[in-house]
């Protein structure tokens, strides 16, 4: 009784003291917080800046500057019609040099894959996948460079000719760290709290934006069930541990999925570990006060 008591007022005290940045919901959820030992992000999103950014790009049969336009506005034509963030930097790159891009017949053939057709002539845009798929050869320099830009932590695009099958541009992107991300992990690495990420990124790929962060604990190359799969197994094998996820309510920010099945929020991912240290400071302060209790 003295403890649920106390654990009640504790909970106020902290909800109060968040100033709106965090919230806990029950005291069990508190308890649950405080004894938290690993946290997982299903996702390198949670770390990114925005939408993704385009690194260079390469005309392959010539460096011109008429050439490389040519091959950027064809590409952008495909990349405006694509659904999702991973074109976006073509487009965006087409739009601040100021070229005008013409509307294609387009249909996506793959998650990162597009065809489409101007001026009688088809043309493909996607990753070494869909080249593959397409029958697209990339030869041996080729597959150097992409090695290469996996090894930076971004995502290689090409562009390519359907008839006759010839390689025309490849585009280096990449997603942005947030500043704070380095700084988030280690604040809850301090707080004796492990960091997991799990991705659908080549493992190439992963490994450099975990290296980035800090995060040695890693599984990539995860489609959605796997993913599922291996939230299961970690909670067959870590019974404290949190999953991050973005917020659906009206105030936004992010949720931390509990194993009881409770969501604890933070406004911002830089909340997060104020969040965990402000519960385990409210459970140090029971035990502290039953300790007495009991003396007394």
């Amino acid at each position: 009784m003295i403890t649920n008591w106390y654990l009640q007022r504790v909970l106020k005290d902290l909800n109060s003291r968040s100033a709106g940045l965090f919230h806990v919901p029950s005291q069990s959820a508190l308890v649950e917080l405080s004894q938290l030992q690993t946290v997982i992000f299903p996702s390198t999103s949670f770390f990114y800046a925005g939408n993704p950014e385009l690194s260079q790009f390469f005309a392959f049969q010539d460096q011109t500057l008429d050439v490389k336009h040519q091959v950027l506005q064809l590409a952008a034509g495909l990349a405006a019609e694509a659904h999702g963030a991973a074109f976006r930097p073509i487009t965006a790159a087409a739009a601040s040099m100021g070229l005008v891009v013409r509307e294609m017949e387009v249909d996506q053939i793959a998650p990162l894959g597009l065809v489409g057709k101007l001026d009688r002539t088809w043309y493909i845009l996607g990753d070494e996948g869909c080249m593959a798929q397409e029958g697209i050869e990339l030869g041996m320099s080729v597959l150097t460079l992409i090695k290469q830009f996996h090894q930076e932590g971004k995502y290689p695009l090409f562009l390519a000719q359907k008839q006759p099958k010839r390689l025309l541009g490849v585009f280096a992107c990449f997603y942005p760290i947030h500043p704070s991300a380095v700084t988030v992990v280690e604040e809850l690495q301090q707080e004796g709290v492990a960091v997991e990420l799990l991705t659908a990124l080549r493992s190439s790929i992963a490994q450099t934006v975990a290296k980035q962060l800090g995060i040695s604990r890693l599984q990539s190359e995860l489609h959605a069930g796997e993913k599922q799969l291996a939230l299961e197994g970690a909670k067959m094998q870590e019974p404290h541990f949190g999953v991050l996820q973005v917020s659906t309510d009206v105030r936004g920010g992010f949720q931390l999925l509990l194993p009881s099945g409770e969501l604890a929020w933070a406004q911002s991912l830089q909340e997060l570990p104020r969040l965990i240290q402000a519960a385990k400071n409210g459970a140090k302060r029971v035990k502290q006060r039953l300790f007495w209790v009991t003396l007394g």
